[in-house]
């Protein structure tokens, strides 16, 4: 059982930005997040985005307490293309029941590329969403690590009977995790 919060408060600035804050509240998990977007960042094609949030879990396999936050820039690259870079820090507490409470220190580069032809982000009748995104990290947990991370979405829309009748979405999702020690 849980409830969930939040807040938004748009053209925060005067300059067409965002502000977002939420707070889901759950049994097991409870979390603050707050999410900025700046359009028109040092281009008419680009957008600063920043996000941070604290978390805590509590599940029969781990404990959790941790702190997020990333920034950086999402760009348009055409009608069809985007892509953003973005620089991200975590850190937390991780408590296993057989294991003594571990701290941990992430730091990560996100990055993503993005193509849609779809035509309108709410309403696909036909076209292609895909998002490949690639992050390598670098911390300590247990000892010094480096991963990268890989995941990619698609999203394909087929027009079934006509126009706006009938539309068949189909989506799928793949990810991996390289140079990681399944021991820890």
């Amino acid at each position: 059982f849980g409830v969930q919060g939040g807040w938004e408060h748009r053209n925060f600035t005067g300059r067409g930005d965002n502000l977002r804050l939420s707070m889901p509240l759950w049994m097991d998990m409870q979390e603050l997040t707050a999410q900025y977007r700046l359009p028109y960042f040092l281009n008419k094609d680009q957008a600063f985005i920043a996000q941070a949030g604290l978390l805590n879990q509590d599940t029969d396999a781990y404990d959790l307490q941790s702190f997020a936050a990333s920034a950086g820039v999402e760009r348009r690259f055409g009608r069809y293309w985007a892509g953003s870079l973005q620089g991200s820090a975590e850190g937390g507490q991780v408590k296993d029941p057989h294991e003594p409470r571990r701290t941990y220190v992430m730091l990560g580069i996100p990055t993503s590329l993005a193509y849609d032809d779809t035509g309108s982000l709410l309403n696909a009748e036909k076209g292609v969403r895909a998002t490949l995104g690639m992050t390598p990290y670098t911390g300590i947990y247990f000892e010094d690590f480096s991963v990268l991370r890989t995941r990619l979405d698609a999203q394909a829309f087929y027009p079934l009977v006509g126009q706006d009748t009938m539309v068949l979405a189909l989506r799928g999702a793949y990810g991996s995790l390289w140079g990681a020690n399944a021991q820890q």
